[in-house]
């Protein structure tokens, strides 16, 4: 209890700190307007740490989110006081609204959708106040429109507001006044109370700004709990730079990545260029430090004792499949690596070759009957691709038909498939937004529980058929087969294992041989599937490559490749190593700090607590660790030849991951990979369907796929 006050009590000092600072800084007012041709003007006041236009626009920029948008969708502005007294913002007026917007309607005509208030009577104000109160339909960018119209003056009495005596304690006030739900994000100046409380700066503030403040709810609502949540939790702090986060969406919104769905790759990559080796970027909620210097890099990897598993991991995937062995630590992690990582290793995973080629020569028979036309752009590689890969981890994983291969039409509609990207899209949500709202996400959403529900039936049918071998067959099978491991691991007596401690759990639990099967049907779903999109789309376009991988193979016509005939395509391995560097299954990992630390290269100092984002993208795309003569943004295999090698530090392309949270499952990936690939180029030429549709470019999911894909299809 004793530390709980203490807890309480620091959070409290930090805001009498916080707020100190402050009034220490300049004084700007921020202009802002919505729409084209809309006229600025003052909407709040800012604090910045110099007394330059530039300053005060990124602070206006980063406070109000209605100052983000830019021409020719709105104008803003931020202007340093040569004063240190802040005019009373003047108002309330009331606002008529009418909007649209393109994501909720095909047309967009603004229409009337209610009524605000604003602190001034004109159009930029009123708009703002629209834009604020009906989020959902009255946008600021591109996609619609917000009309808002002054009124005149509101229903709220107005009074001249005065500094007041000191009175100890530092309030900051954030109000609203468009009726009981709106929310208090405005800054309307600051105030002082007698008691350092939540309740006492709420009173300070009514008394102060009444005309600003509302006291009775149905004009609006006075905030102070904003200020500290906004402090504490969407602050740039501490000397590594970074983009200035905004309230609840963070950097999400400023970057792209929420409104025009911006891969995150290339923001990183452009966050980068901007801020160098190490910076700050916050993922809604959550605040992550961005590692583009391999030596760092190398570093962290190699400190497991100071980089544990990330908390986006644990935290926000664990929402999903909380025994899945990503998203576990300790000795649960331990307890579940020791079963299936055996499976991953070695000559365990060749044996899977025959089932690998049989899967592939089954869509190669679909694409020969139905898609053997020179004139037909295919724009389904991904869906195909995905369907294949499903295939080959049910059998190989689990001696379970999955059936993904049986359309002729290849519409991928399966249920399953279909299912598993539902899962993984909620998995990507998860990410951005704070944990207890990403509990209420899934818990509302019926989407997600009815394809949750479809996943965990196939995965108990499959349970069920390996239940009926007999234990001596699954014994035998159980060093080669994922399933027949996974279900001799089933915890006798479920409830006796779990009230012991972790540390001396044997075996599985149901639930958990269920996440471990999710975790491994998911990665056969998304992160191979992408890699073999990836590898049809550079022989299009690289159609040399393509014959040279040809030439390669000649020696062995149309026969089946054996493991040792794999190792010896030595031109296909280049081709992977290019592809895994360009465009790695994912774009970086994270680790979390459980002490404080200091990274070589940088100098940065870390924190205990601190999530660190190693960039695999942005470290395979630095000219520093690549040969000058091969530009490192092409595609080019020969980068990793004999001659070539040597003038490139490969360590720099780490696909999937290093250290001892590396990628369990890469070598059996890589297998299927190169398995699949060979085949495809023994039987098929892949060409390029043009500028348009085959594009390229970029789309974030769980992991990174070509935005623009379509080709041609020619089987021999």
């Amino acid at each position: 209890m004793r530390s709980l006050i203490e807890i309480i009590q620091n959070k409290f000092i930090l805001i009498i700190i916080l707020s100190t600072i402050i009034r220490a800084q300049y004084p700007c007012s921020c202009s802002c307007c919505v729409g084209s041709n809309c006229q600025s003007c003052i909407i709040s006041y800012a604090y910045a740490p110099s007394c330059t236009a530039t300053s005060c626009l990124q602070v206006c920029s980063a406070r109000y989110y209605q100052c983000a948008a830019n021409a020719p969708y709105g104008q803003a502005s931020g202007t340093c006081l040569s004063a240190t007294t802040i005019t009373p913002l003047s108002g309330p007026y009331s606002c008529r609204c009418d909007c649209c917007n393109l994501n909720s309607s095909s047309s967009c005509a603004p229409a009337l959708v209610g009524y605000t208030t604003a602190y001034s009577c004109s159009t930029g104000s009123c708009s703002i106040s629209c834009n604020s109160q009906y989020p959902l339909l009255c946008v600021s960018n591109q996609n619609g429109q917000t009309q808002g119209t002054c009124q005149g003056p509101s229903m709220t009495t107005t009074s001249t507001t005065t500094t007041g005596a000191w009175l100890g304690n530092a309030c900051s006030c954030y109000c609203c006044q468009s009726g009981p739900y709106c929310l208090p994000t405005i800054n309307v100046g600051n105030t002082s109370s007698p008691y350092c409380s939540m309740y006492a700066c709420t009173q300070a503030c009514q008394a102060q700004y009444p005309s600003l403040c509302p006291s009775t709810p149905y004009f609006g609502r006075t905030n102070v709990l904003y200020f500290y949540v906004k402090r504490a939790f969407f602050t740039l702090y501490g000397s590594i730079p970074g983009l200035q986060p905004q309230f609840i969406v963070g950097n999400l919104l400023q970057t792209g990545i929420i409104g025009q769905n911006a891969p995150m790759n290339i923001v990183f990559l452009k966050l980068k260029a901007k801020f160098g080796d190490i910076f700050q970027f916050w993922l809604g909620s959550t605040r992550i430090i961005v590692v583009n210097c391999l030596e760092d890099a190398q570093h962290i990897f190699t400190h497991r004792q100071i980089y544990d598993q990330g908390d986006i991991f644990v935290e926000k995937l664990g929402l999903v499949n909380p025994n899945a062995v990503l998203c576990l630590r300790g000795a649960k992690f331990k307890r579940h690596a020791s079963i299936v990582s055996p499976l991953f290793r070695g000559n365990k995973i060749n044996v899977h070759l025959d089932a690998i080629l049989d899967c592939t020569d089954k869509l190669l028979m679909r694409w020969r009957t139905y898609n053997n036309d020179l004139g037909q752009v295919h724009l389904n590689m991904i869906e195909q691709c995905q369907q294949l890969t499903l295939a080959i981890f049910g059998v190989i994983a689990f001696d379970f038909d999955l059936q993904t291969l049986e359309d002729e039409n290849n519409s991928g509609k399966n249920e399953l498939t279909r299912a598993l990207y539902i899962h993984l899209e909620a998995a990507m949500k998860l990410i951005q937004l704070p944990t207890i709202i990403g509990r209420i996400y899934l818990f509302l959403n019926p989407v997600y529980r009815q394809a949750r529900t479809i996943i965990d039936r196939y995965l108990q049918r499959m349970i069920e058929q390996e239940l009926q071998e007999s234990s001596m067959v699954r014994a035998e099978r159980k060093r080669t087969s994922l399933i027949a491991s996974l279900v001799t691991s089933l915890q006798q007596d479920e409830r006796a294992e779990a009230l012991k401690t972790e540390e001396t759990k044997k075996g599985l639990s149901r639930a958990e041989v269920m996440g471990e099967m999710l975790s491994f049907l998911s990665a056969g779903y998304s992160t191979t599937a992408a890699a073999l999109v990836w590898f049809i789309y550079f022989m299009s376009k690289y159609p040399q490559v393509q014959a040279k991988i040809k030439r390669e193979l000649a020696n062995y016509h149309f026969q089946r490749l054996s493991v040792e005939d794999l190792e010896s395509l030595t031109y296909l391995d280049c081709v992977f190593r290019e592809l895994f560097r360009l465009v790695p299954p994912a774009i970086g990992t994270a680790r979390t700090l459980v002490m404080d630390d200091r990274l070589p290269a940088t100098g940065a100092n870390l924190n205990k607590g601190d999530q660190v984002f190693i960039s695999f993208y942005n470290l395979a795309r630095d000219s520093r660790y690549w040969s000058e003569s091969i530009d490192p943004e092409i595609f080019d295999p020969e980068r990793f030849s004999n001659d070539n090698i040597k003038y490139n530090n490969a360590a720099a392309s780490i696909p999937f991951g290093g250290g001892h949270r590396q990628c369990m499952g890469q070598d059996l990936a890589r297998l299927e990979l190169k398995s699949i690939c060979a085949r495809f180029m023994q039987y098929v030429t892949f060409g390029d369907g043009g500028p348009l549709l085959n594009a390229g470019g970029f789309k974030q999911t769980d992991t990174i796929l070509p935005k623009h894909i379509g080709v041609t299809i020619h089987v021999d």
